[in-house]
């Protein structure tokens, strides 16, 4: 593994580049060129590498940087120049390149619709050997408890019992906030109560990919719908009704008709809550496994008896077990491959689907 100096990075950026330095990150801009020096550690969620294929740069953003990177895709189509991104990760004895980074992915507020997170994609992907030294540089955190599974004996008679017992189990580790807490801006239905009572003002557990509002962000549109949440870049508002004791939910789109889901409220929201584990989870993997390394990866889950939240038609079941959640859907060519995405609230219970991925 071949090491640079950090006078050698910054100087490959050109003649006077501007130095930003953050606790997590170090950004050098050139005139042609944005340099991220990621700092060692495992921090899923966060500033760093996340796993072979990403790293991330989550806010507070210097201003320069955050002009350059918003809004996304920005960096790629600055106007005026080919502009590129290099990434390195620092370790003791000097930095390691990452190569060139590709914008792939960002994530904004879905209230004041500031930038919160960007993501860029590794080509080539970094070998284990590597991604762990990166990994295991500072020392991690205690390991918590392995998630039970009681919650899922709930199902499918009771879905916000499941919903708040997965809740409250999977986010043992994350604190409580402390009060007063703002009131509810509204009523709320049983089922959304139920969550937000176990939810306990945590933001971090409204999520980030379709995020629920905070009690008092709930607000009422034109014709009389709740609207409890948002796609991460605005693309559509979650609503439902205040009457019922289940109702329905749709996502309403600019412009467009609302679009009536699958699922009344008490199972949307728990098909969401396990959305949000997997796509945003404290650790998470995305990629392709073959048919036979499925049938592997499958060994000791459970499926959850829950249509999907999107299409009933569509293939994808949704597994957990082992500390994991697993979304499987077979890809296009004649069940060969599978598409799978997992979340897990350890490193080493993931590293059990990770192994398998192909591409």
């Amino acid at each position: 593994m071949h090491l640079i100096s950090q006078d050698a990075v910054f100087a490959a950026a050109g003649v006077d580049p501007r130095i930003y330095r953050t606790p997590l990150v170090t950004y050098v801009l050139g005139s042609d060129v944005l340099t991220i020096v990621f700092e060692p550690g495992d921090r899923p969620g966060h500033t760093g590498i996340q796993d072979a294929r990403h790293a991330a740069v989550a806010a507070p953003f210097p201003d320069e940087i955050y002009a350059l990177l918003y809004p996304w895709p920005a960096v790629s189509s600055r106007e005026g120049a080919v502009f590129r991104v290099e990434g390195y990760a620092r370790l003791g004895g000097g930095c390691v390149p990452l190569g060139s980074l590709r914008e792939c992915g960002a994530s904004w507020d879905p209230c004041s619709e500031g930038l919160l997170s960007c993501t860029f994609e590794l080509d080539p992907a970094l070998p284990f050997g590597l991604l762990d030294r990166i990994r295991s540089a500072i020392a991690p955190q205690p390991e918590r408890d392995m998630p039970k599974l009681d919650w899922l004996r709930l199902l499918p008679h009771d879905p916000v019992g499941a919903t708040s017992a997965f809740v409250t189990d999977w986010y043992a580790d994350v604190g409580p906030v402390c009060g007063p807490h703002p009131p509810a801006a509204v009523p709320m239905p049983p089922a959304l109560a139920a969550l937000h009572a176990a939810i306990a003002y945590r933001r971090d557990l409204l999520g980030r990919q379709d995020s629920l509002f905070a009690p008092h962000e709930l607000r009422l549109d034109d014709a009389g719908r709740l609207l409890f949440g948002a796609e991460n870049q605005g693309c559509f508002v979650m609503a439902t009704e205040l009457a019922g004791d289940d109702p329905p939910v749709w996502f309403l789109r600019e412009d467009e008709e609302p679009e009536l889901k699958p699922l009344p409220l008490s199972q949307f929201l728990l098909a969401t809550v396990l959305y949000e584990a997997i796509q945003i989870g404290h650790y998470t993997m995305y990629g392709a496994v073959w048919r036979e390394d499925k049938d592997r990866i499958l060994t000791g889950l459970h499926r959850v008896p829950l249509p999907n939240r999107e299409w009933l038609d569509w293939q994808s079941d949704t597994y957990v077990g082992r500390g994991l959640i697993v979304q499987l859907t077979p890809n296009g060519d004649t069940g060969q491959t599978w598409s799978v995405s997992a979340g897990a609230r350890r490193r080493d219970d993931l590293r059990a689907v990770e192994k398998f991925r192909n591409h």
